[in-house]
């Protein structure tokens, strides 16, 4: 009609960075990688769903976060025996764990899990199997000796006569 106006309502522009953050907000994840014989690094990330479920269950600090674990288990064995459990906190996702003598030689899993406030732990997250090497201690048994040459011992080349045949004066095989 002549004379009368419409307004026509504004297209929502899309806020910079929300529909990335609703699309990668579904993933739940708890990686943990076996650094070195010494360390396991563990990272994880809790979607707002299964954050909000928590928090509606969990024991909260004074700043409202769960009280949050990291759980190192034994994966073959049939009650997964506990082998260390790390208090972590709400605000953090990622972790380092030093491997213990307990855990070394065996196949474990992660766990991330919280406590109720009835003090039962209830587990969110699991790992995949990790097999953590035998530490220096355990290879030193398996292998019957020391891993470091004990300067008492004859060295081979001692024994073998070499050092005098092929290089007497030579100083790195000097036995002065």
């Amino acid at each position: 009609m002549p004379g009368k106006t419409t307004k026509k309502a504004a297209a929502a522009a899309p806020v910079p960075g929300r529909s990335r953050k609703k699309a990668a907000g579904g993933t739940d994840y708890l990686i943990a990688l076996l650094v070195d014989g010494a360390g396991i690094y563990a990272t994880w990330k809790l979607s707002d769903p299964l954050y909000g479920k928590i928090l509606r269950k969990a024991l909260t600090d004074h700043q409202g976060d769960p009280y949050l674990f990291l759980r190192v288990r034994e994966a073959d064995s049939g009650g997964r025996a506990e082998l260390d459990e790390i208090p972590v906190y709400g605000r953090e996702n990622r972790w380092h764990i030093f491997t213990t003598g307990e855990m070394a030689g065996r196949r474990i899993v992660i766990e991330l899990s919280y406590q109720t406030a009835t003090g039962k732990r209830e587990t969110v997250l699991q790992s995949a199997e990790i097999d953590v090497p035998l530490g220096d201690e355990a290879l030193a048994a398996i292998l019957g000796g020391p891993l470091f040459h004990d300067e008492r011992l004859p060295r081979l080349y001692e024994v073998s006569g070499v050092r005098e045949h092929l290089a007497p004066s030579s100083p790195g095989l000097s036995s002065h």
